[in-house]
């Protein structure tokens, strides 16, 4: 939905972790439904805080509500600098607080609004949500928008993006109140802190391991230059002896998708295979598709069935396209046809049934071309397509078919005279006098 004009996700989890937060509310769910709502209210004012900074500096933000709280994010390709994200991250919980004062100015000149014991426990829980957490939310913490302000005073100073001070300041601060919060018994904030402390002592480790991985890089340009080369042996061990050095996630992904690539230029499909499910599995469906896509279209047939499971495992329908492209190249065009008519491929489906139209034209599977034309036409396809699907009847010797969609084409813009007429494949057709009523309108058009 779309609140604003913004795009708002809410997630179940959402819902769910919120009634978890006050679980000792299960005996009057009044008071449960209630604090669900108040939360609900106030992350959705915290989130529209920063999606209207993001729309201030021509960002197009979206918003999601998952079981952290709330998210905010952006897909434009503009860089933010680190001005601008210091603003879009104090945005939220200053939205939040203002909320949080009117909701106490209000209380305070209506004090009777607060007579009875459901109204009074809603003014408490907005101040508490707006204000407590709008406070905790700016501790120096990485995710919270506390450690966003300090990750980007430390990208305005230093002009690195590593976030390393950012990250040990998190990882100290997440860390020590973590110890505390337990000492005190405050166990989902122990929780909560300990989580935070694990993210920024992962992240830093991974920056300690990329900062060792330096050396690797050369390796890694040599064996991206082989499989240019298509040279899938060398491919193949380069990558092999990265791997058993590597230390960063990011080497070792990139090693890994090249180990898949190379594998897959040796034609050793089911050790690829492997190795694409292990990618898969690491890294997501996204690293099987970046594997995948560095070969040329035309190469994609030879990766068919690498192609296949990762489509089927993880329905991406930039995979879906990628199958559907490999199987009309492969001339499995029945297999095809029902996976380009999938909704989800809907943007493809024009070009896929059209190369499917040149394709089992040129393997003499003229029905099956005649039909992909005629599916191209209703999605927009142009009169060359109509012009084909003319020519694919003519060589099933379905002449009456031929002429009514070559006449359809020129009707529809086809100019190609001196094609029309000399191909070939409408030899056919020569001598009818439709077709010479049709050519000699064409000529008429031009002159």
């Amino acid at each position: 939905m779309k609140i604003f004009g913004i795009p708002v996700k809410i997630d179940l989890s959402f819902l769910v972790i919120g009634a978890l937060l006050a679980s000792s509310r299960l005996s009057a769910p009044i008071f449960l439904i209630e604090w669900v709502v108040v939360i609900f209210i106030s992350i959705l004012v915290h989130e529209f805080g920063h999606a209207f900074a993001c729309r201030a500096f021509g960002l197009s933000p979206q918003i999601q509500l998952y079981a952290m709280g709330g998210l905010t994010s952006w897909n434009d390709d503009r860089r933010v600098s680190p001005q601008q994200n210091i603003a879009i991250s104090l945005a939220g919980p200053f939205a939040g607080f203002l909320f949080g004062g009117l909701v106490f100015l209000l209380g305070t000149f209506f004090p009777d609004a607060q007579a009875s014991p459901f109204n009074r426990q809603v003014y408490l829980d907005l101040l508490f949500v707006n204000w407590g957490w709008g406070i905790f939310n700016l501790l120096p913490v990485l995710p919270l928008d506390g450690g966003h302000v300090v990750g980007s005073i430390e990208e305005w100073v230093t002009k690195k993006t590593g976030g390393l001070i950012s990250r040990t300041l998190s990882l100290a601060v997440a860390a020590s109140l973590a110890i505390w919060a337990f000492s005190a018994s405050w166990y989902m904030v122990a929780i909560l802190m300990g989580l935070f402390a694990w993210i920024n002592g992962s992240a830093l480790y991974q920056q300690i391991q990329s900062y060792r991985d330096r050396r690797l890089r050369s390796p890694l340009e040599q064996a991206q230059e082989s499989f240019k080369k298509r040279d899938g042996a060398a491919v193949v061990r380069q990558a092999q002896e990265i791997l058993q050095s590597a230390g960063s996630d990011s080497v070792k992904y990139e090693a890994q998708r090249l180990m898949v690539q190379g594998l897959i230029l040796e034609n050793d499909l089911e050790e690829a295979k492997k190795e694409l499910i292990r990618l898969q599995a690491v890294y997501g469906p996204k690293a099987a598709q970046q594997a995948l896509m560095g070969f040329e279209p035309e190469e994609w047939p030879r990766a068919l069935p690498l192609i296949e499971h990762a489509y089927q495992t993880s329905q991406m329908r930039e995979l879906g396209m990628m199958l559907a492209y490999a199987l009309i190249l492969a001339q499995r065009f029945q297999e095809a046809m029902p996976l380009i008519a999938d909704p989800s491929l809907a943007e493809y489906a024009t070009g896929l049934y059209a190369l499917m139209q040149a394709t089992a034209f040129q393997a003499g599977e003229y029905d099956i071309s005649a039909e992909a034309g005629m599916l191209a036409i209703e999605r927009g396809g142009g009169p060359h397509l109509a012009y084909n699907v003319g020519c694919a009847h003519a060589r099933a010797g379905r002449t009456d078919q031929a002429l009514e969609w070559v006449n359809r084409a020129v009707a529809g813009g086809y100019s190609e005279g001196e094609t029309l007429a000399s191909d070939p494949d409408l030899d056919v057709l020569r001598g009818r006098p439709e077709f010479e009523m049709i050519l000699s309108r064409l000529r008429e058009s031009k002159a």
